[in-house]
């Protein structure tokens, strides 16, 4: 049978996948060695991330623990990249000063993060190590929450959550390039707790996934899914309610990790999805995309344009406005064992 050319690139590329993955499983054993060090942060420190590349719900889940630490009386500091963002300062973000600084200057997941503060704040730096440091004495918090940190070992953490994206759970995958694996999967040991996002589109149920999780970890694990909860216009104007998406034409695009789960959620919410454009994870849109974007929803009939809050905070002041029956849809994390999460942060001294 002939190979596809997915799988001719993955026999390819599949050499350096295991120099790449032998280069990490030493590094990690350097750090669990203690032949590599990590850094004390002033404060008790959780890190988010997964073990793929890009798309399994990391900030959302990082934006869930933050309100409900902050619900707990805790002061939160989320120490995050940027990635993508078109600056290399320091910059400390919050929910009520986010005009101060460009989407460009800050990049995506900082700016959706810091809406999910109350009181906290989002530090953008390239070394969190040292802007942790440098930052503390402005925002003293009581807790730090590093945002895609679960390969940043150069700091120690109280908590490792891994994220795992439900629809990959029982998938086989390689470590990059042949593969979306950061890491091998044997690394999933390191993880104090599993949370598996997008539950509703597991492929199998909550058994067979636990079943596979255990070939390499013992940690609890939480399941977790998106509920959509209202459109927002992106120029702030208006807001409708999910159930106005039953039976309403809508054109979607986005530029996130999968997709596949964006056009997911808004059939499950019982949209009419006449069309769609994707694009690169963390895309900056041009007002050629926009233009290309209307022109063809226009041409297939929708009422709407929708796309994602991730997206919606990439684009600038000007597009916001020039984009009539322009939507996000705003979600919100649901989790189903959420006291496993609340004993285990108790249980660790942060709570």
């Amino acid at each position: 049978m002939p190979f596809s050319r997915v799988e001719k690139a993955r026999f390819i590329l599949f050499p350096f996948s295991v120099l790449y993955g032998s280069v990490v499983e030493l590094r990690n054993l350097y750090y669990d060695r203690g032949w590599l060090p990590a850094g004390r942060l002033p404060a008790p420190t959780i890190a988010v991330g997964n073990l793929t590349v890009g798309g399994a719900g990391k900030t959302p889940v990082t934006g869930f623990l933050a309100r409900m630490l902050e619900q707990a009386g805790k002061k939160v500091a989320v120490l995050a990249l940027g990635y993508r963002r078109h600056s290399r300062e320091t910059i400390i973000l919050r929910k009520n000063f986010l005009d101060r600084w460009s989407p460009a200057e800050t990049g995506d997941e900082p700016r959706v993060l810091a809406r999910a503060l109350s009181t906290g704040a989002v530090v953008i730096g390239w070394n969190r190590y040292k802007t942790a440091w440098e930052t503390y004495s402005e925002l003293r918090p009581d807790v730090y929450l590093l945002d895609d940190a679960y390969q940043y070992r150069q700091v120690q953490r109280m908590l490792d959550v891994l994220v795992v994206d439900g629809p990959s759970v029982g998938r086989k995958d390689y470590v990059i390039p042949a593969g979306r694996l950061r890491e091998p999967f044997r690394q999933m040991r390191r993880a104090d707790l599993i949370w598996i996002t997008r539950v509703d589109q597991m492929n199998g149920s909550r058994e067979e996934a636990l079943c596979w999780l255990r070939r390499w970890s013992q940690a609890p694990v939480v399941f977790s899914s998106f509920v959509p909860q209202k459109l927002v216009a992106v120029d702030g104007t208006s807001t409708e309610p999910v159930q106005a998406l039953r039976g309403t034409r809508v054109f979607a695009f986005c530029g996130i990790a999968r997709p596949e789960s964006f056009l997911a959620t808004l059939n499950s919410a019982g949209a009419e999805v006449v069309g769609h454009r994707f694009f690169l994870d963390h895309h900056w849109f041009t007002e050629e995309d926009l233009t290309d974007i209307k022109e063809e929803a226009f041409r297939l009939g929708a009422n709407w344009i929708v796309t994602t809050e991730k997206d919606a905070v990439r684009l600038s002041s000007g597009q916001k406005r020039d984009c009539g029956s322009l939507f996000y849809l705003q979600i919100e994390l649901k989790v189903e064992n959420e006291e496993l999460v609340k004993n285990l942060l108790k249980n660790s001294k942060i709570w």
